[in-house]
């Protein structure tokens, strides 16, 4: 214990050395989307830890990382911090209970907190993301890579048309949709009159607006504020426009614009429409793509052969030119040429490094369409000189990228390419090796504490019920005052008499909540709820207790879906009951034993004996048909059947803690006529054969064969035993297949996935094994 502590300390002051630095960029792994809500929904906090409940911190990885850090500051002073190791990408949340690391009250003030994330990185560049069929129909993208901007990390790219929709899209760092219902666009943007135009590149100014070109019917440059969700043209009379570049901030706030043959430079200073004529910057004689401005003064352009249409046409140029002194430049006076000359250059992006004052730390990339080896994505090095190099860093796997493709780099460096002939977009990350980044919290972002206190912690529901300590059919908690989220699976099985009993469950287990003699407010079977109360345990069951359900119990959502039961035998089980208890179960081909009471009237209990084909009549299980739910007043059903319901317990005695096991079906759709036969045990998976001996750790293995078409197996290994969950999750994050969620042996298994019910594209698979997370990546192609 004294050595956690002092390590515990030591990380605190390391931790307290960094964040007194502005936020550096030394990582490709980050966390964006800061935000604070209560824990149970996402209204702001409101300021009181008395009222028992606490503040919820979110944010979003963009990617893997070993170790995160959430850092809650007063006074530039750290009073609690939490650490969370291997952690996916994608949204994750703490919750702060209202204490400081040694267990006292915060005081009332203003708190700002930072998230440190840090990786193992990559040792060369590594495609570390892969959108599938995004139906991206975008001419240019760009990230907020402001950090105290409430905005940061979230990519904006124009869209013409498509499934998407005509507008601006939104997503969010690690790739998930953000613009609005779970989808990429923004509504608000589908609404505006871009008629027939093209809605071409983007770009991000200081204050995290958004500007888009757009060609053909109106030829302007648009802008949207994600603050207020306004929309406006600020330059107009333009003639083709495409790259834009912001530059400048207040008063000097100016944007270039390539339109046709030329650069142009509107200096809108604090306007919201140019009140000043455009100044010509460039005159170049050949079609203008994209441009860039360092924060010396150098702009960096793309060219293509011809002066009409809309594309252009090959070779293609990269060129550099200094536009801080006369101007306008021609061709005459670029400083540097980089010539693809079978290719089109499609769009550019500069990383800038920590040092603004000079361009030695900046990275310059560009994408290049081809049909041949010139297409790419490449980096420029040395452009800082004169002699620049172009070398390839990613070369996508679908073939020949759009020359409309765009692109775009990340706060971390890492390279985004939205890219539209196969409408995929690609996050590849840069080989740093070791690395990290802190986000602070937004400006304007703070966790004002009014009324402090200690409220009760948030725990999952397994981490709520856990026993081993010793593991004696007892939870470890007996007693203490909790917070847990889950899903009702249950009417309420006290009806009869004035008390409250209804079964949740979360992703991680289930258990029975309870209140004594008091008001019994309804609860509906999907109802997403928060509950605190103190766990407690009655002839063996689990229980969380309530002591007012007025209060103790927030209805958060209605309707939700119910986790899917899990399929279990008789003999499986009982061989593991704890681990059950409180979850939807399935247990195939149900038969009432020859022992079994009989089945009850209406409006009457029963406690029958079944087993199932599986374990064999040799082992039984008691089955409650209990007269306050839906199902008691059912006939007979003919066996066998497969019953579906909650694993209850009710023990021989007060103080027996084990034994006693149930389950209790709920409605008379928990009953289906079985099917065909059962042999062995029913589950998703099969121990292989391959290694018999245990494993020396966790292991999750690229399915085979991949690509796939319809099915593909997924092998992993455990080295100890434990609760297992293998999830398939699509593009957007959405969870299509549950694998396997239940208690598994060490070993090495094969699970079968068959996605016959999908479509083609990417899909991500996740091991989660005693909280080790493993992930893969697999392709369907039908």
């Amino acid at each position: 214990m004294k050595q956690f502590i002092l390590w515990f300390c030591l990380v605190v002051v390391v931790i307290a050395v960094l964040v007194g630095t502005s936020p550096v960029a030394r990582a490709d792994v980050y966390a964006s989307a800061l935000r604070v809500t209560q824990i149970d929904s996402d209204a702001p906090f409101d300021g009181s830890f008395a009222d028992g409940t606490g503040a919820r911190i979110h944010f979003v990885l963009n990617d893997h990382a070993d170790n995160v850090i959430v850092m809650i500051e007063l006074q530039g002073q750290i009073l609690r911090s939490f650490s969370l190791s291997d952690v996916s990408a994608g949204e994750h949340s703490i919750v702060w209970d209202g204490t400081t690391n040694y267990g006292y009250a915060a005081p009332a003030g203003s708190y700002t907190f930072r998230v440190y994330a840090q990786s193992s990185g990559y040792s060369s560049w590594t495609m570390f993301y892969d959108s599938g069929e995004a139906h991206l129909y975008t001419r240019g993208v760009d990230v907020n890579n402001d950090p105290y901007s409430p905005d940061f990390g979230y990519m904006y790219a124009g869209n013409n048309g498509g499934p998407l929709g005509l507008g601006i899209l939104r997503y969010r760092a690690d790739g998930a949709p953000a613009g609005d219902s779970a989808k990429p666009l923004i509504q608000s943007t589908a609404s505006y009159p871009w008629g027939s135009q093209n809605v071409f590149h983007a770009t991000i100014d200081y204050l995290g607006r958004v500007y888009v070109s757009g060609l053909n019917t109106n030829n302007n440059v648009v802008r949207y504020d994600p603050r207020d969700g306004s929309l406006k043209q600020v330059v107009g009379g333009l003639t083709n426009p495409r790259g834009l570049a912001a530059v400048g901030e207040g008063v000097g706030f100016k944007l270039y614009i390539a339109t046709s043959t030329s650069v142009v430079v509107a200096k809108l200073g604090l306007s919201d429409t140019l009140s000043v004529p455009l100044d010509t910057v460039a005159n170049l004689g050949v079609f203008v793509q994209d441009l860039v401005i360092d924060d010396l003064g150098f702009m960096y352009v793309l060219l293509r052969s011809g002066t009409t249409g809309e594309l252009g046409a090959i070779p293609g140029w990269l060129e550099k030119y200094w536009v801080g002194g006369r101007v306008p430049v021609t061709r005459a006076d670029s400083i540097w040429s980089v010539v693809w000359s079978a290719s089109r250059p499609a769009e550019i992006a500069m990383y800038h490094g920590a040092n603004r004052s000079s361009n030695k730390d900046d990275r310059l990339y560009v994408s290049v369409s081809g049909t041949g080896t010139e297409n790419g994505v490449y980096e420029i090095e040395r452009f800082a000189f004169d002699q620049p190099k172009a070398v390839k860093i990613f070369d996508p796997p679908l073939g020949q990228i759009s020359s409309r493709a765009g692109l775009t780099v990340d706060a971390v460096g890492n390279v985004i390419l939205f890219e539209n002939n196969n409408e995929h977009y690609y996050f590849i990350s840069p080989p740093n090796g070791y690395n990290y980044y802190i986000t602070p919290s937004p400006s304007g972002v703070a966790i004002n504490v009014t009324t402090p206190g200690k409220a009760a912690p948030v725990l999952s529901i397994a981490e709520a019920r856990v026993d081993t300590s010793p593991a004696d059919g007892k939870p470890d908690r007996m007693n203490q005052v909790v917070t847990v989220f889950g899903v009702v699976t249950s009417p309420n099985f006290l009806l009869s008499s004035n008390a409250f009993s209804y079964y949740i469950q979360d992703a991680t287990a289930g258990i029975d909540v309870y209140a004594p003699g008091t008001i019994v407010p309804f609860l509906n079977v999907g109802d997403s709820i928060r509950v605190t109360g103190k766990i407690t345990q009655f002839r063996g069951l689990t229980e969380i207790q309530v002591a007012n359900t007025l209060t103790d119990i927030v209805v958060i959502a209605s309707g939700r879906s119910l986790p899917a039961p899990k399929v279990v035998t008789v003999g499986s089980l009982l061989a593991n009951a704890e681990a059950y208890e409180g979850q939807l179960v399935t247990i195939k081909r149900v038969r009432k034993a020859s022992t079994s009471v009989a089945w009850p009237a209406p409006g009457n209990d029963a406690n029958m004996t079944i087993y199932d084909d599986a374990t064999g009549p040799g082992t039984t299980l008691t089955m409650r048909i209990d007269k306050d739910m839906p199902c008691d007043s059912i006939a007979e059903p003919t066996w066998p059947q497969d019953v579906t319901g909650v694993v209850s317990q009710f023990t021989s005695g007060a103080a027996v803690v084990t034994g006693g096991y149930q389950i209790l079906p709920r409605f008379a759709s928990d009953f289906v006529a079985s099917t065909g036969t059962t042999q062995g045990s029913v589950t998703a998976e099969a121990q292989s054969a391959k290694q018999e001996t245990k494993p020396d750790g966790y292991a999750l293995e690229q399915n085979y064969p991949n690509p796939f078409n319809p099915s593909t197996t997924i092998r992993f290994a455990l080295p100890e035993a434990g609760h297992v969950k293998l999830t398939v999750y699509n593009i957007l994050g959405e969870e299509v297949a549950t694998l396997i969620d239940g208690y598994r042996e060490a070993g090495w298994y094969s699970v079968n996935f068959d996605a016959s019910r999908l479509a083609s594209g990417t899909y991500i698979y996740l091991l989660n094994a005693n909280g080790h997370i493993l992930k893969g990546k697999m392709l369907l192609i039908k």
